[in-house]
């Protein structure tokens, strides 16, 4: 019997639970249950976490939704009794198993856009896991996936289409906790590439923007190879960079700029040798 923290695969859920291999809600009058898939990857849903509570959109991709279907199947979930199963995916093809969950308040209703960009009335469902569920942590590269796919679809709209999801923002972000690792730099190495930069930025040449509360020029350490991609915590690994320069890196990471700054740190290592 699967657990909460378990991650499924597509084909597993359906085999587990005999119901389908398709959909965000998928029944089985068999087994008495219907799973209930969130899939941030898939952005066209906007749920999100309260707690241990999910507000679960429903079914319906374009225009407004109707309590039919599947929507009529979780709305009647107390009275017919019907297990109710969350997953979640947080990478693609994974489904992380919460747990079972209950329809904890009435289903109400709230705006989003559809398939095709055009705001539209949905239904929302409040899940509060049952004992012994789990809130699915994110990692930091999930999170910063998800939100690549957002702003990959959000760039391709006009200013008033943007204007129109704005004012459907919700006045509180979600909060949920997250897998967090933490690197613990060797601060000889930053203390070394900003000492030895003499105040100017690595990449662009100008004076550091302003000085920090000891006086000093305000320079940002950069490993051209990221220390959370396994690059070396080492001098040859790292500039100085202003914090416009640094934010492009990490931006852009043209390759021109890191050839640039890949001679900077011959011609600087050399001098000092």
């Amino acid at each position: 019997m699967i657990q909460p923290g378990d991650v499924l695969s597509n084909s597993q859920v359906s085999e587990t639970f005999g119901v389908g291999d398709r959909g965000g809600m998928r029944s089985s009058l068999k087994n008495s249950c219907l799973i209930i898939i969130s899939d941030p990857t898939k952005p066209l849903f906007d749920d999100r976490w309260e707690g241990e509570t999910l507000h679960y959109t429903g079914e319906g991709k374009l225009g407004d939704q109707t309590l039919t279907r599947q929507n009529r199947a979780l709305a009647e979930s107390q009275s017919s009794g019907m297990d109710l199963h969350l997953f979640e995916v947080l990478t693609k093809a994974e489904y992380v198993y919460a747990g079972q969950v209950d329809l904890c308040d009435a289903p109400y209703r709230d705006i989003q856009f559809d398939d095709e960009g055009k705001p539209r009335s949905v239904y929302m469902f409040p899940l509060r896991l049952k004992e012994g569920g789990i809130v699915p942590e994110l990692s930091m590269e999930q999170i910063q996936a998800h939100r690549k796919i957002r702003q990959q679809i959000l760039s391709s709209e006009t200013v008033d289409a943007l204007r129109k999801r704005a004012q459907q923002a919700k006045n509180r972000p979600q909060t949920r906790a997250t897998i967090s690792i933490q690197i613990v730099r060797d601060e000889a190495v930053s203390e070394y590439v900003k000492r030895a930069a003499n105040g100017m930025c690595d990449l662009c040449g100008n004076p550091a923007p302003f000085k920090n509360h000891k006086g000093a020029p305000y320079l940002e350490c950069h490993h051209l190879t990221p220390l959370a991609k396994g690059g070396d915590d080492l001098m040859y690994n790292a500039v100085a960079l202003c914090p416009n320069c640094h934010r492009k890196m990490h931006s852009i990471n043209n390759a021109s700029d890191k050839k640039s700054l890949l001679e900077r740190i011959a011609r600087r290592d050399e001098a000092k040798s």
